[in-house]
């Protein structure tokens, strides 16, 4: 997960060319030829060029189509992981059966445009890098937080390699329904002693039944 989280944050800067192939690219990219290749399949060059100005002039860019299944299977379970292990890092507590976790990118065209909102960094003051042992890689990825394990709420927001941001709301299930009332599968994930973290439906689960008339909570 991490090597295709990677792969697709590099893809999704400003603008990628030719100058922005070095080794790590070149690992970054044969890993997921070599260990996950149907990745690829997600990944395609649109036919219609944009005309962007990133800074040095206009410049003719072709825009990189990704299929949502991307998300689905690889992107957001990545979030969903670094989010348990921040939290379990920061609190010293693990993500109990009875919570949940809200997954959401931000738009990459939407951050070029006015970038990220303030509203967003000021609920996550707090700043970390993620590593790999003694290795510091916050100049591939980084972080903010905000946790309150006395509450069991908290957010992550996680950039990577100055392109892609993305966060998770680590609340209750209880209250991630009633805040929220999302139903997407691809977003909301759980943690459970025998299968890990997984892909979380309420209605799926039995945490609600579906054909209920009452309120969405009464059941709960």
């Amino acid at each position: 997960m991490d090597n295709v989280a990677a792969f697709f944050c590099i893809l999704s800067g400003a603008g990628f060319d030719t100058g922005l192939i070095d080794d790590y690219w070149e690992r970054i990219a044969q890993g997921v030829k070599n260990n996950t290749p149907e990745v690829l399949d997600y990944i395609g060059t649109l036919d219609a060029p944009e005309v962007w100005d990133i800074g040095s002039g206009p410049e003719h860019l072709h825009k990189v189509g990704i299929n949502k299944r991307l998300y689905v299977d690889w992107l957001n379970p990545w979030v969903a992981k670094q989010a348990c292990a921040l939290w379990y890092h920061h609190t010293r507590k693990t993500i109990t059966e009875t919570m949940c976790i809200l997954v959401r990118w931000m738009d990459m065209e939407g951050i070029l445009k006015d970038g990220i909102p303030e509203s967003l960094i000021e609920v996550a003051p707090s700043r970390g890098a993620l590593q790999m042992g003694k290795m510091n890689s916050s100049d591939q990825f980084a972080y903010r937080y905000n946790l309150n394990p006395a509450e069991g709420i908290g957010i992550v927001i996680l950039g990577a390699h100055g392109s892609s941001v993305a966060y998770a709301l680590i609340m209750s299930k209880g209250h991630m329904l009633e805040r929220y009332r999302t139903r997407y599968r691809g977003d909301l994930f759980a943690t459970s002693a025998q299968r890990g973290i997984e892909l979380w439906s309420p209605y799926e689960t039995g945490f609600i039944r579906a054909d209920s008339q009452m309120g969405p909570f009464q059941g709960i």
